[in-house]
């Protein structure tokens, strides 16, 4: 019975420090693992019987089992290796798998933007951040390129969420209160992929026109953050217009339909109801966001947009970035 006991403890201690994440808890349900199975290995060859298992030696009806304890000397001689093996991986692997039952949201910013430039291989990472943080971000890019580069110079994930990523910044901003966001999908997605590179070979074709856009676009930012800064509507309106006005030019200069018909439809209602809107993303369609004056304007706003075919979005800006929540039984 102690045996049996002592059998089932070893092994729910393994199980449990098999279901952590860290890399040396599960070495060592590793070992408690090994050594339940040698207790159970020796106690089939019977426990009761201990005399020395040669001929001659004692009476054959007390001597142990030979063939057990020979299977147990050579499982722990095995077990001894693997545990050595796994402990270099631990040393070798950096922690990489050391994360917190609830990791910080810079941590899955970080390693959600890899793995959107290995994929994707280019993007801003600006929804990445949005989704990790929440609500709203003064955002600087981590450049893509870096990324991609720091990706492929670095032994591991953890070396590279350690780097100081250079380009990137993050600074949580606020709403004027009285402003009220209202989101429109035009009911045909678009490619962000396909239109940054295509917005990209501008760069080359016509550099003198990609600076423009880029300096426009600074300018459009820097009045929209002064805006939201200084509680100062008018300033914000007047920077969303302005990074409509840079996207839509860029996008002719490239001959590039960042502005769509609908996406138009879309901006050009949300300022005939005294607010701004533009496209979201890399625009091509998809969606598109306004900003308005009041509760009263953006309601009639969303029902001018559903009779010109562009269906109102039940959505709002979250202040925490994205969560995982239990469902409740209904």
């Amino acid at each position: 019975m102690t045996v049996a006991l002592t059998v089932g403890l070893l092994t729910f201690g393994a199980f449990y420090l098999f279901s952590k994440r860290e890399l040396l808890r599960v070495i060592l349900g590793m070992v408690l693992l090994g050594h339940a199975a040698n207790l159970a290995i020796i106690a089939a060859g019977g426990t009761d019987r201990r005399g020395l298992p040669f001929a001659g030696t004692s009476d054959v009806e007390v001597q142990a089992d030979a063939l057990p304890q020979a299977f147990v000397l050579t499982a722990i001689v095995i077990a001894f290796a693997i545990t050595v093996l796994l402990l270099a991986l631990a040393v070798t692997g950096r922690a990489d798998d050391a994360v917190a039952e609830t990791p910080e949201a810079k941590l899955i910013y970080q390693l959600a933007s890899i793995a959107h430039v290995v994929t994707q291989g280019n993007g801003s990472g600006a929804d990445v951040a949005a989704s990790s943080f929440g609500g709203f971000l003064n955002y600087s890019s981590f450049q893509a390129e870096w990324l991609r580069e720091a990706y492929k110079k670095s032994h591991s994930l953890t070396e590279l969420t350690r780097k100081d990523w250079v380009y990137a910044s993050l600074d949580p901003i606020t709403l004027p209160n009285s402003v009220h966001v209202c989101i429109g999908w035009t009911g045909k997605p678009a490619s962000t992929k396909k239109l940054v590179d295509q917005i990209l070979q501008l760069k080359i074709t016509s550099p003198e026109k990609f600076a423009s856009f880029i300096s426009h676009s600074e300018q459009a930012v820097k009045k929209v953050l002064q805006g939201m800064k200084q509680n100062n509507l008018e300033l914000l309106l007047q920077g969303i217009k302005d990074n409509r006005h840079a996207l839509a030019t860029v996008g002719e200069d490239a001959n590039v339909a960042i502005e769509t018909p609908l996406l138009t439809t879309l901006c050009d209602l949300a300022e005939e109801f005294g607010g701004a809107g533009k496209p979201s993303g890399a625009g091509g369609g998809d969606c598109g966001i306004a900003f308005m004056r009041s509760k009263e304007a953006a309601e009639a706003l969303m029902e001018a947009w559903e009779k010109a075919g562009i269906k109102p979005l039940a959505l709002q800006p979250h202040p925490h970035g994205a969560m995982v929540s239990e469902a409740k039984d209904m």
